[in-house]
């Protein structure tokens, strides 16, 4: 039973790690590229 617990946690950890890792790779990605045409766009840069 604490076999199962433990991989069962070990599984959460890595599923934290790689929503993390997802959503700042997202942020990154508008940060760099979306965010600066948006503000061409709109007159700012």
């Amino acid at each position: 039973m604490n076999y199962m617990r433990n991989e069962i946690s070990q599984l959460r950890n890595r599923m934290i790690t790689y929503f993390r890792w997802t959503i700042g790779l997202i942020i990154g990605i508008w940060g760099t590229t979306v965010i600066p045409l948006l503000m061409k766009m709109a007159g700012i840069i």
